[in-house]
């Protein structure tokens, strides 16, 4: 079984992330773009904002991230709001998030979303 803990089939509770799909395929990771935040059998209920996407078993609104052409749109707590789509003259949008280059694996940082930038041309 995948995404939950068990003693017996119908002691099956999923963990977040995961849904109770059927007695057969148990629990089951929510689907792109879509999370669960809580322990439970319940459905993956809670989906990203239009034009964006989260990888499978996704457990919150942060694992969401813009999808290419649009750029991130953040509320006042630091949240992904929307994806706004990405009709800047001479910028790019590559959606998702930037990688960070971290000297200290110790450390750990909040994802940062990508936004529109403008590619430089080789002289």
């Amino acid at each position: 079984m995948t995404g939950g803990t068990q003693s017996q089939q119908a002691d099956c509770i999923c963990l977040a992330g995961y849904y109770f799909a059927s007695p057969d395929l148990w629990c089951q990771p929510c689907a792109r773009g879509r999370y669960k935040s809580e322990v439970g059998n319940g459905e993956c209920a809670l989906s990203c904002p239009t034009n964006a996407d989260s990888e499978p078993a996704s457990i919150g609104l942060d694992a969401c991230f813009c999808q290419p052409e649009y750029h991130a749109n953040m509320d006042d707590e630091g949240q992904l709001a929307t994806c706004i789509a990405c009709t800047y003259s001479g910028l790019l949008c590559e959606g998702g998030f930037v990688e960070i280059n971290l000297t200290d694996s110790q450390q750990t940082l909040p994802r940062v979303h990508s936004q529109p930038f403008a590619r430089c041309l080789g002289i």
